[in-house]
């Protein structure tokens, strides 16, 4: 999951701690934890800028589960929709197609993305 906000080309990417923490638990249950700790230090040589997860991203994570329950929306993207909401980013490039069922973000398949 890559937060975009518009300031220049890989300094407008954000992610948040959630995302390395889904990095090491996926490639952990795979028995790749070499492999989860090589990429996670690839991404934040890439882009440096990790957001925090705050009490406020927590408790509005929590509304956000609250309104989209139904969905079937795993519980971990609601934390990746409060932080962006909390921190003023209203896009995110991920293949999760559920991210189109938020009101509050857009979201941009990587297959779509490019750099300018």
């Amino acid at each position: 999951y890559l937060a975009i906000g518009i300031d220049s080309v890989f300094e407008f990417f954000d992610i948040d701690t959630e995302l390395i923490q889904e990095i090491l638990y996926r490639y952990y249950h795979l028995g790749m934890i070499d492999d989860a700790l090589e990429l996670s230090w690839s991404v934040l040589d890439l882009l440096p800028a990790v957001l925090s997860v705050s009490l406020a991203d927590v408790k509005l994570a929590l509304f956000y589960n609250k309104k989209y329950q139904k969905l079937g929306i795993p519980p971990r993207d609601f934390i990746h929709l409060a932080v962006m909401v909390n921190n003023g980013l209203d896009k995110i490039v991920t293949a999760d197609q559920h991210f189109n069922k938020f009101e509050e973000v857009q979201r941009i398949d990587p297959a779509d993305f490019i750099i300018l």
